[in-house]
């Protein structure tokens, strides 16, 4: 069940979508500046704390979809049988990946779990904390560790089964985002017993940051990452706005928004701009200067070209 669930077509098409999420995930809980990068195979997340201070987590996709319980993987052993593969190969496998990241700069593990293209459920840590957790469920719980030759650490299940409570491994160890943020390591609250439950952590604000994070993706791919107003193609300076009528909470689709420059879509936030009968109207009070050139302008709707 494990590894065919995370090795899952849809695991890899996730990869960019969680990219595009956490930094959403990080600056609701005070974060202040957010970037990713990638160093083979690792993914890395940069993030400047509320007081300057730069943390840098190391981001690893559990298992996605509706369940209850969700772990992350390093690994998968080959054609050998599970009862000749001593533990110790387990171990490890686990502590080289701790300390290659680290040489990347990591200071910190954030694990997620996906689920209807957005977070329900994460876990931070130090990075050093990522092998102590895995040696504590190797000592206490090996069958889950070895997980049929996948070095596996288990970070949520709220399941009525035996061996869920492998999980305090990692919940023990836990951090608070939000204290993360402010620079600080204070401890979140810990769920009852056996328990691993997504809910306590996800707010309006958090799911809206996320929807909307999802939202620009998912037009960025179907548009081409390109202005529907001036035209550029400038990635970091794109926006997705929801057209007139639309509710972020329910209207996601590509047909219910457009990529705006960030400039323009704050103009339309502020009521200084309207999208009407397919065009781009600026109010009176600022079509001046550059703005007056996007004055009822068409929006250009063109598709990107499907990857071959």
């Amino acid at each position: 069940m494990s590894k065919s669930r995370a090795r899952l077509p849809r695991s890899y098409q996730n990869e960019e979508l969680a990219m595009a999420l956490v930094p959403a995930l990080l600056l609701a809980h005070g974060f202040v500046r957010v970037s990713v990068r990638r160093r083979s195979p690792a993914k890395l997340i940069d993030a400047m704390t509320a007081d300057g201070q730069t943390l840098c987590f190391w981001l690893k996709l559990g298992w996605t979809g509706p369940q209850k319980f969700c772990a992350i993987q390093f690994g998968l052993f080959g054609r050998e049988k599970d009862k000749d593969i001593p533990d110790v190969r387990f171990l490890n496998t686990v502590d080289d990946r701790v300390a290659s990241v680290k040489k990347y700069g990591a200071t910190h593990a954030l694990f997620i779990h996906m689920d209807d293209e957005l977070i329900r459920n994460w876990v931070a840590l130090k990075v050093d904390d990522v092998g102590a957790a895995y040696h504590r469920q190797m000592a206490g719980w090996p069958q889950r560790a070895r997980n049929t030759k996948s070095t596996t650490l288990w970070f949520e299940d709220d399941r009525a089964v035996e061996g869920t409570e492998c999980i305090r491994a990692v919940l023990d160890l836990e951090l608070d985002l939000a204290g993360l943020g402010r620079n600080g390591e204070a401890r979140p609250p810990v769920p009852p017993e056996g328990k691993g439950s997504a809910s306590r952590k996800v707010t309006v604000e958090i799911e809206q940051r996320m929807q909307q994070a999802a939202f620009r993706l998912r037009l960025g791919r179907h548009y081409g990452w390109r202005c529907m107003v001036s035209g550029t193609t400038i990635k970091a300076t794109i926006d997705a706005a929801h057209l007139p009528g639309r509710d972020w909470r329910y209207d996601n689709g590509v047909s219910d928004g457009i990529l705006l420059r960030a400039d323009l879509h704050r103009l339309l936030d502020a009521g200084l701009a309207q999208i009407k009968h397919g065009r781009f109207l600026i109010d009176a009070k600022v079509r001046a200067g550059d703005y007056a050139q996007w004055h009822d302008v068409p929006l250009t709707l063109v598709e990107a070209e499907a990857s071959p």
